[in-house]
């Protein structure tokens, strides 16, 4: 397994709970959005990663 993509899961594991945490709290109409955003891309981001890391296990 490669050790880089390990961390950066883990890194990106961590920035989607901290946006799911930002998510809830009392925020303007432009910081809401801009957390939609941002919690989508990292949970592409981390799905990518995790899929990648899965694929290499069964080779």
């Amino acid at each position: 397994m490669d050790k880089k993509r390990i961390v950066s899961t883990i890194i990106c594991i961590v920035f989607l709970v901290v946006s799911v945490d930002n998510f809830f709290r009392d925020l303007t109409p432009l910081l809401f959005i801009l957390n939609i955003i941002g919690l989508s891309c990292f949970s592409v981001l981390t799905y990518i990663d995790i899929k990648e890391i899965l694929l290499n296990i069964s080779k």
